[in-house]
């Protein structure tokens, strides 16, 4: 039994001044790959259903994109904002005779606007608004749980998904120093 864990990441970050506004975004890659390995016969795995040599026990091959955007605008010295969004999307492929997490994907997007004014040196209000949008979606899987005596006696599923969420959110706040 042991255990390999990679993590790879790219990323990317950039700002842009405009006086004393800036734009900046982010672009980012990851991918998490997870492999457990074991022997079948631990499981009660009859070798029979295997490949030869078989002992991943679990995969997990997640990769990631992500991107970010945002303006910050400063009005006057007293006051700024900045809007933005950012997006994600994940796919996950597993593999390996034990089961885990399904095949799985994520989109995930979100708008927001945030405003701060300072109304004297030591008082500052805040406050923003939020949308987010996430779908998920997986595909069904059965993993058959076997006896001793090499036959099926019960299984865990997972069923075929496909949901959509959305979320509003709103906050307000005071800073005093």
């Amino acid at each position: 039994p042991g255990q390999d864990v990679r993590h790879r990441k790219i990323s990317l970050t950039q700002t842009l001044f405009i006086g004393d506004d800036h734009i900046g975004w982010q672009l980012g890659w990851q991918e998490n790959r997870r492999i457990e390995r074991s022997f079948p016969e631990f499981h009660q795995i009859p070798l029979s259903s295997l490949e030869p040599n078989a002992n991943e026990s679990i995969l997990l091959k997640l990769n990631t994109l992500s991107a970010d955007l945002h303006y910050e605008r400063h009005n006057n010295r007293n006051t700024k904002q900045v809007t933005g969004f950012g997006l994600q999307r994940q796919k996950n492929e597993r593999g390996g005779f034990s089961f885990l997490l399904p095949d799985f994907t994520t989109l995930r997007a979100g708008l927001f606007h945030i405003r701060e004014k300072e109304w004297t040196e030591r008082l500052m209000v805040n406050g923003g608004l939020r949308v987010d949008w996430a779908r998920n979606s997986s595909n069904a899987f059965v993993q058959n749980i076997w006896s001793s005596q090499e036959t099926v006696t019960d299984s865990l599923t997972a069923p075929d998904l496909d949901e959509q969420h959305v979320n509003f959110s709103a906050s307000l706040g005071l800073v005093f120093e």
